[in-house]
């Protein structure tokens, strides 16, 4: 269109835009900015946020600047941009576990409800389940009698324990087993005529386990003649937070345990209450937040020794 224009239409334009230029009238919209100024640079984006593990998020890259307007008084100065800002830091990690002085805490994620957990095969709890997965069936039932077992084993009763069995905490049953001789019964054990090892009556104090003496007579020994120790009579150390003192209460060595209202103090985190139903009245603190706690953390509304951890149930 310009390439047509006659002299005098020219000027007429060049006069029109020299008017736009100076009053800001040419645009459809406002002008706000200084006509001579360049655009802004955009500001420089966000930095990624930091890690679960507590990584400490960058800036994002400045942008470039605006480029240089140009105007009729001269040339415009260059915009400038602002750096972005860095992403937040991340949360805890379950690396260092809130705990109480003292306690370890195990490897692992820490949790406060299984919802912390990487996925629904772990459980968020204190203490790891003892899953078993298919549980055992015991030691099953080899033979009745001697003649069941092929010469010169023996018929055997079997007693074996563990959480894992079908039964419960303990099965029972026979195998066939070698005869004993000489040296292969325990020390607290003899090798009898039947060819397995029977208890041996103890013969002293030191020939029982701790807590216990040798009483052949005394009514609940077992059979190796060894009966619960007595604090009264048997010079028994009650442990601490307990003293010897007869009473429907008392243990089986004679031994009650101290209230807290008799000096008896409570651990962290719990603390003395003479209706509870714990032998020291202690009772452990309910919360809403971890300051509530001597230490440790807040985990379902109770004071705990320390956070929980994610298990991983077994299949």
């Amino acid at each position: 269109m310009l390439a047509h224009q006659t002299p005098s239409q020219a000027v007429a334009f060049a006069a029109f835009m020299a008017t736009c230029l100076a009053c800001g009238a040419c645009g459809s919209r406002p002008v706000t900015a200084r006509p001579d100024a360049g655009a802004s640079g955009a500001g420089g984006s966000g930095g990624q946020g930091g890690t679960r593990d507590g990584g400490t998020g960058t800036g994002g890259a400045a942008a470039d600047g605006g480029a240089a307007g140009t105007g009729s008084a001269g040339t415009g100065s260059a915009g400038t941009s602002s750096a972005g800002t860095g992403g937040a830091a991340g949360a805890d990690s379950g690396v260092s576990i809130r705990a109480c002085p003292g306690v370890v805490a195990p490897s692992g994620s820490a949790c406060r409800t299984s919802a912390d957990c990487p996925s629904l095969g772990y459980v968020c709890s204190h203490d790891a389940s003892p899953g078993c997965g298919a549980c055992n069936i015991g030691p099953g039932h080899q033979c009745d009698t001697d003649a069941n077992c092929a010469a010169p084993l023996v018929c055997a009763p079997v007693t074996v324990t563990g959480p894992c069995l079908c039964n419960g905490g303990s099965a029972t049953g026979t195998m066939c087993v070698p005869r004993c001789t000489g040296t292969s019964c325990a020390v607290n054990e003899v090798c009898e005529s039947t060819g397995l090892c029977g208890p041996k009556l103890c013969a002293a104090n030191n020939n029982c386990p701790d807590g216990t003496v040798c009483e052949h007579a005394r009514s609940g020994a077992d059979a190796h003649g060894c009966a619960t120790a007595l604090c009264a009579s048997d010079g028994y150390a009650c442990p601490s937070g307990y003293r010897c003192q007869s009473g429907a209460s008392a243990d089986a060595h004679g031994c009650i345990a101290t209230s807290c209202n008799d000096g008896f103090k409570c651990s962290p985190n719990y603390d003395c209450d003479p209706n509870a139903g714990d032998e020291h009245h202690c009772v452990q603190r309910t919360c809403t937040t971890d300051d509530q706690c001597d230490c440790g953390a807040c985990i379902q509304a109770r004071c705990e020794d320390r956070l929980f951890v994610c298990w991983q149930q077994a299949a």
